[in-house]
């Protein structure tokens, strides 16, 4: 389902280019994981009654394990995306650019969250 919203958002943005122009330009950027407070238990905040909200942090979401799964080892920071938004927003720079996508993941978009070398034996696993 992950991958099917990602072609919708995709479809989207492409369609709204389309319908809008040429008066608005319609582009996106897909960044990928960025290292922020929101995914660590501080970000969750207070309960209604003041107490601490209280979660465990997923190991994936440590640096040397995004490192790891994505193809440039990079755990973005929030600034790493800056000159992506900058470039769909200007009209000088990407006055051109209509229904446009940037991604910003560190690669991650060119293989997925599995790194397989020699395929992923899907012929074996998919009943024919």
């Amino acid at each position: 389902m992950y991958i099917a919203s990602k072609h919708a958002a995709l479809g989207v943005v492409r369609q709204l280019a389309h319908e809008f122009a040429p008066h608005v330009r319609v582009n996106a950027v897909a960044p990928g994981a960025t290292r922020t407070d929101i995914r660590l238990p501080k970000a969750l905040g207070t309960t209604d009654g003041g107490d601490r909200i209280r979660a465990h942090v997923h190991p994936s979401n440590a640096d040397p394990e995004v490192e790891r799964v994505t193809p440039l080892r990079r755990h973005a920071a929030p600034e790493d995306h800056a000159a992506a938004f900058v470039l769909v927003a200007s009209r000088t720079q990407g006055g051109i650019m209509a229904g446009s996508v940037i991604e910003t993941d560190a690669g991650l978009g060119i293989r997925g969250l599995r790194r397989v070398r020699g395929g992923d034996d899907l012929m074996e696993r998919v009943p024919h």
